[in-house]
């Protein structure tokens, strides 16, 4: 191993990858740090697609339940314009309550606050990961 001029000769030999050879790696951080904050991105989206189609099945099924549910049977007062309205009868399925637009911006509302419960474990994952970061530059420096 030849002698790199960051690092003294003393620590040359003892290097961890041979052919870094002394050099620091700053790809390495900067795709390490990409590779976590993407890999949240897709937690959270993950997490957040899950729980609107598990919302989404229990809203669907509340629908047929409610469709099948017979209102004059079990009422004498007269029905109430929800319950007659041909379009609340014949609710599509497919037909979303949200629009995308609009789940989208509150998707990422709900991920850049710091309010949420979402936001404040983002913001946690990003500190604890700069502060590991740090550290592991401190000791990089120390041995170097």
């Amino acid at each position: 191993m030849g002698n790199c001029p960051t690092t003294p000769s003393e620590f040359a030999p003892k290097s961890l990858d041979p052919s870094c050879n002394g050099q620091r790696m700053w790809t390495t951080f900067l795709f390490s740090s990409l590779f976590t904050l993407f890999g949240g991105w897709i937690l959270i989206l993950i997490y957040d697609v899950t729980k609107a189609l598990l919302i989404k099945q229990r809203r669907l099924k509340l629908v047929k339940t409610l469709k099948n549910f017979s209102h004059g049977d079990y009422c004498t007062r007269r029905p109430s314009s929800l319950w007659t309205s041909n379009s609340r009868l014949n609710h599509d399925a497919s037909e979303d309550y949200f629009s995308w637009l609009q789940a989208i911006k509150e998707w990422e509302n709900n991920l850049i606050s710091g309010q949420t419960k979402m936001g404040k474990t983002l913001v946690g994952i990003i500190f604890i990961c700069s502060v590991a970061s740090l550290i592991l530059y401190f000791v990089d420096t120390k041995n170097a």
